[in-house]
């Protein structure tokens, strides 16, 4: 899938899946426009939670 920004110049960004035939083109769409918010997640967790910092020990 190729995906291109509305902005004034273009951002295009391509991506590859290895969903079945039977998915259609606006759940790929879907999929990939929030990849961005789940690492922003993942990067807030890290900050506030302070996951980057906990370990496990045996």
């Amino acid at each position: 899938m190729v995906r291109r920004s509305l902005e004034p110049v273009p951002e295009v960004k391509y991506y590859v899946s290895n969903g079945s035939l039977s998915t259609s083109v606006e759940t790929l769409a879907r999929v990939a426009s929030t990849r961005h918010e789940v690492e922003e997640y993942f990067e807030d967790g890290k900050s506030y939670l302070g996951i980057a910092q906990y370990e496990t020990r045996s």
